[in-house]
């Protein structure tokens, strides 16, 4: 589910937020960001999915099919289905590439070197993307 605060953004330097869009471009993420490195052109981020809608969770709180959206959301916070990579565009924000990852990556556990992504995992590997 989209969900308006996964938001990714892009701004200059100089920007103090008091203009009336102080953004470049902005992205909604389908999936929560934990770990993110720039390399080169690109944004890489990686994380669990958002599956749960706040507004409908709030408005549903005591209802059955609600506290099973928020188990399956808990158990994706926790890894069992593992985590998301998405490919992004540091000039304007597209999304350039996607792919579903086994594993979920510990919070800033991403970095960038010779042409490769390397993400350390919660259960304690590094993974080499090429």
């Amino acid at each position: 589910m989209l969900q308006s605060q996964n938001i990714l953004f892009s701004t200059s330097k100089a920007n103090l937020f008091n203009t009336p869009n102080p953004f470049n471009w902005t992205n909604t993420q389908p999936f929560f960001v934990r770990a993110m490195v720039l390399a080169k052109d690109n944004l890489y981020l990686a994380g669990p999915s958002d599956l749960e809608d706040e507004e409908q969770t709030f408005a549903t709180l005591n209802e059955s099919r609600t506290q099973v959206a928020l188990a399956e959301q808990d158990a994706a916070l926790d890894g069992s289905q593992g985590g998301q990579l998405r490919i992004v565009s540091k000039s304007d924000g597209s999304t350039l590439a996607s792919y579903s990852l086994s594993f979920l990556p510990v919070w800033d556990g991403m970095a960038a070197a010779r042409a490769s992504i390397y993400i350390a995992t919660r259960n304690g590997r590094v993974v080499c993307l090429r």
